[in-house]
């Protein structure tokens, strides 16, 4: 696939080391019930070794995919590899930074992650192996550890070389990275256009993949938009849609999020302020991450402008029209359907912050992470687990509690009834379509 490559960076989830809280509130959240198991139980050679892969308890257990993730950096010596390349893993295989002689609950060492740096060759297969201590990973996301070492080997890349991100998870999240971060860091020519081209290649299953050219869709948005800052307000705009870190709006899609983003020109220009000069720094306009939502939940027969942002949540929660004088009907629409009311719409402003803060962080391995619990939209409970804290107008606890007033007038309502011409009526025979038929000839 890729006859012509130098070098490759194996970026592996950390999943025990997590400083950062806010990914740590995505994983309870993503937590599913499952049958009782007793893998996590088996000895670690039990779950994978020369002979031996059980696939379940890998996947379905912590232990399983500890093991998983560090298994290649363990046996680096054993792989079969005639080629010459250098292979670097960075994964939690090997950890530093803890001074305590016994693990504990009362360590508070700022621990990191040293990746190990395997050389290959054509004859001999594998050469060497060395720990690279000049970094510290203090990070665990894998797609943000592949976008800070793309800046570890910019040093050594020359004209007419190329970097590829490979993203076996098919996350499209990674793209959001990179349009962040090589928005905002990659080295330009003095034209503007990039020095070296990056790619993101997204593996899907099924033996389909999807390859975008990140630093091509940076310069024609950019061109055709006239805003050096669109790379990055743009990655902002699909954050906003929900992640791995923020909560995500059921059934709204990046596209849909994007097209009223870029159609907008008060949402393009002001929903995000950006200051690179002397401060870095991103702000975000709440009153307008509103409209945008607002937006988002409106139907599409229905001007948002001339509506208020509690007049359409009052859309979103009464069912429609034709339900309405149904009495077996509900009263209301599935929850999933309502938008968010204002109150929450200000903690996911404090939320998107904080992942901005995360983003700032790339490029640079040992950044210190900031302490997002202070931030006001995460809390720890009494079992130390990280959970959203939306406020209190986030749940009802009683459904019949809701006051919901009457919706507002969308305009005349139209009722759609079938028409005899266009509708088969039942005995009748139905019209046959005319074709051309070929004479039959006689002799």
């Amino acid at each position: 696939m890729l006859p012509r490559l130098k070098r490759q960076v194996v970026c592996e989830e950390k999943y025990p080391y997590t400083p950062d809280d806010l990914k740590a509130a995505t994983r309870e959240q993503r937590q599913k019930a499952r049958n009782s198991s007793i893998a996590h139980l088996k000895l670690s050679t039990e779950l994978i070794n020369e002979h031996k892969f059980q696939k379940e308890a890998i996947r379905r257990t912590l232990e399983g995919k500890i093991q998983i993730s560090t298994y290649l950096a363990k046996h680096s010596d054993k792989l079969k590899i005639n080629n010459n390349i250098t292979l670097d893993f960075d994964s939690e295989y090997i950890i530093q930074g803890c001074q305590c002689e016994d693990e504990s609950e009362s360590c508070h060492c700022k621990r990191y992650a040293v990746p190990l740096r395997c050389k290959y060759s054509e004859e001999n297969g594998f050469e060497s192996s060395e720990m690279l201590t000049s970094i510290h990973r203090t990070k665990d996301e894998a797609e943000m550890a592949q976008v800070d070492w793309i800046f570890e080997i910019e040093y050594e890349l020359g004209s007419g070389e190329a970097v590829m991100s490979i993203v076996t998870s098919g996350d499209i999240d990674a793209v959001v990275i990179h349009l962040f971060a090589l928005s905002r860091l990659w080295p330009r020519k003095d034209d503007s256009t990039f020095k070296i081209p990056v790619y993101v290649f997204l593996q899907k299953p099924g033996k389909i993949f999807d390859l975008y050219c990140i630093t091509r869709i940076l310069e024609v948005l950019e061109k055709q938009l006239q805003d050096k800052h669109i790379g990055i307000k743009i990655a902002l705009a699909l954050c906003s849609r929900g992640n791995d870190f923020i909560p995500k709006f059921h059934g709204m899609s990046h596209k849909k999020i994007l097209e009223i983003f870029l159609k907008t020109p008060r949402l393009r220009c002001s929903l995000f302020s950006i200051q690179f000069e002397a401060v870095h720094s991103v702000t975000i306009d709440s009153s307008l991450y509103k409209d945008l939502v607002k937006q988002l939940y409106c139907p599409n027969k229905v001007d948002s402008s001339k509506m208020s942002l509690e007049e359409v949540r009052r859309l979103t929660i009464k069912p429609r029209q034709k339900r309405q004088n149904d009495p077996l009907a509900k009263n209301t629409r599935g929850l999933q359907l309502w938008m968010p009311p204002s109150s929450v719409l200000d903690r996911l402003v404090l939320l998107i912050g904080c992942q901005v803060d995360y983003l700032m962080t790339v490029g640079k391995s040992n950044a210190v992470l900031p302490n997002f619990l202070e931030r006001g939209c995460l809390r720890k409970t009494e079992s130390g687990d990280i959970e959203y804290d939306l406020g209190p107008d986030s749940f009802i606890g009683d459904i019949n509690d809701l006051i919901c007033l009457n919706s507002p007038s969308t305009g005349k309502e139209q009722t759609r009834k079938r028409k005899q011409k266009e509708t088969p009526q039942k005995g009748c025979r139905r019209k046959i379509p005319l074709a051309s038929t070929p004479n039959k000839t006689h002799k």
